[in-house]
This record gives structure tokens, sequence and C-alpha cells, in this order.
């Protein structure tokens, strides 16, 4: 007699098998370097541009794509999808095997997809950050590499190779765009979209502009040198000016949440009759969701828009 648990394990692993064959087949699929592929084909992924008016589902799907290829993920949004749905309906069955309480498993599984999305913008923003600081030395490599007669490509193709990571992987993707034949100016807004920083987009019009009205792409190049490297001066100094106002305001939203906790572990009886009160409750809630906004609210206020 076939039993739930049965058809369950035999569901799961059907999940579980097609997506590790679903990702085995994205990762394995290549593309011979020398043959010739259509223009369109040449930018990752293809940009925003195609659709500019869309439902949730279409802006939800969009941003996913963007984030994923800013956070320098290899798999595409489908597949992210899938393994996040797979995960879920994991920690489910185990849940259910392990008779773990329903309201457990049921907040466990459904946190699983926002801490995926989570992870991957965190991952997303710390990469974009990386690349922000790698930028301006870079593009000091690039000016010097147009000054000395090299063109865009070989010096992209030079700044890659005295590049770290992501800013090399980044570069040398720019340099098999130039070969594949794609202009540079729609190379560098490419570049400007993956990385979406001001510095990049700079860049791109720098670009833009030699091609459309020619002069000395090295002394333009040297001027926006310039100019990044005093922005990030300014931005590091704003930075080091507000550090003392941030760490005061998290030292007072982590001072709450230690004095909660201290009084639930050595005084639990003093906090009963709010942890199990409906209005003590609604207070803790409305304590969180302050110190939420206010976090938010000072995080607003403390961007700078350089």
């Amino acid at each position: 007699m076939i039993s739930v648990m049965d058809v369950s394990a035999f569901c799961l692993s059907s999940i579980v098998a097609g997506s590790i064959a679903w990702i085995s087949r994205s990762r394995t699929t290549s593309v011979d370097p020398h043959a010739v592929v259509p223009t369109r084909l040449l930018v990752r992924r293809d940009k925003q541009n195609d659709i500019r008016i869309g439902g949730v589902s279409v802006q939800f799907d969009r941003w996913l794509e963007s984030v994923l290829i800013r956070s320098g993920t290899k798999i595409d949004r489908l597949t992210f999808i899938v393994l996040l749905i797979a995960m879920t309906l994991i920690a489910g069955y185990v849940g259910w095997s392990l008779a773990i309480h329903p309201l457990i498993i049921g907040t466990i599984c459904v946190a699983i997809v926002p801490t995926g999305l989570m992870i991957a913008t965190l991952k997303m923003k710390l990469r974009l950050n990386k690349l922000e600081s790698q930028f301006p030395t870079m593009l000091e490599v690039l000016s010097r590499a147009t000054r000395a007669g090299e063109n865009l490509e070989n010096a992209f193709q030079i700044a890659s190779e005295s590049s770290e990571e992501p800013i090399r992987g980044e570069l040398q993707h720019c340099v098999r765009q130039m070969r594949m034949g794609m202009p540079a100016e729609a190379v560098t807004a490419d570049l400007a979209w993956r990385i979406d920083s001001t510095n990049a987009h700079l860049l791109s019009h720098c670009v833009a502009i030699h091609h459309s009205l020619g002069g000395k792409l090295a002394e333009s190049l040297d001027r926006l040198s310039g100019v990044i490297q005093r922005r990030s001066d300014c931005e590091q100094k704003i930075k080091s000016m507000t550090s003392v106002g941030r760490f005061a305001i998290l030292s007072i939203v982590l001072m709450g949440v230690f004095v909660l906790v201290y009084l639930v572990l050595a005084e639990p009886d003093y906090l009963n009759s709010l942890l199990e009160s409906s209005l003590g409750h609604k207070l803790l809630a409305y304590a969180a969701l302050s110190e939420l906004v206010g976090l938010i609210w000072v995080a607003i206020t403390l961007k700078s828009d350089l």
C-alpha cells in the first residue's frame, strides 16, 4: 500500500532531480568563442530597454534579472526561482517528517523565498560597492593606455589585465563584445547598466560623445578620471563625517534589543504580562516597527547622491 510518505518522497525527489538537471544543463552549455554571434546576443541577458511598461510580475522579473546580473550570479532567474521553490518544499517535507509544529514549518517555508532574495540583494550591493571602489584606478589605467596610442579595445584589455575581480570580469566581457563587432558606445552603455553606478554612466557618456563629435579621447578620460577621483574623495569624507552619528544610532537600536534579551533571561516574571497579553504584543510590534522606520529614515537622510 502506497502511503502519503512515499508519494511525498517521490514528488520531492523529482523536484530535486529536475532542479539539478536544469542547473547542470545551464552550466554545461558553452558557446564557441570563434563562432559568429548575432548582435542581439552580445549583450548578456539583454537590457531593460526591451520592456518599458509591464505589470507587477514583469517588473519583478526584470528586477530579479538585474539583481542576479549585478551580483555576479551565474544562474538565470528561472533557475534561481526553481531553487528557492525546491528549498521551500524540502524544508516543509523535513519539518513534516520530524513532526515539527505546523506554525514553525509554515514560518520557515514562508521565510525561505524572502531570505533568498535578501541574500541576492546583499551580494549585489557588496559587489557593486567593490566595483565602485575599483573604478577610479581602472579608469586611470584606461586613460594611460589611450594616451599611449592604444585603441579602446586594447585599452580595455590592458585595464582588465591590471585589475582584480570583479572589475576584471566586466572589462573582459567588454573586450569580448568589441571583438564580436559591437560599437564602443554600446559596449560602455551595457557596462554602465551592469555596474549601475554614476562613474560608469559618466564613462559611457564620454565614449558616446567622443564617437559622435570626435576629439582626443585620452584627454577626456584624464579629465573624467580626475572628476571621479574627487567624487570618491568627497564621498569618503562624507562617510567619515557621518560615521559617529551612524554608530550612535546603531548603538541606540541595539541597546533596546539587549535590554529586552537581558530581561527575558534574567527576569522572566517581570515581562510575563508584556509577552503574554495582547496589548504587550501590540506594544512590541509597534516598537519593532518604529525602530525599522527610524533606521530607514536615517539611511535615507544620510545617503549621498554624489
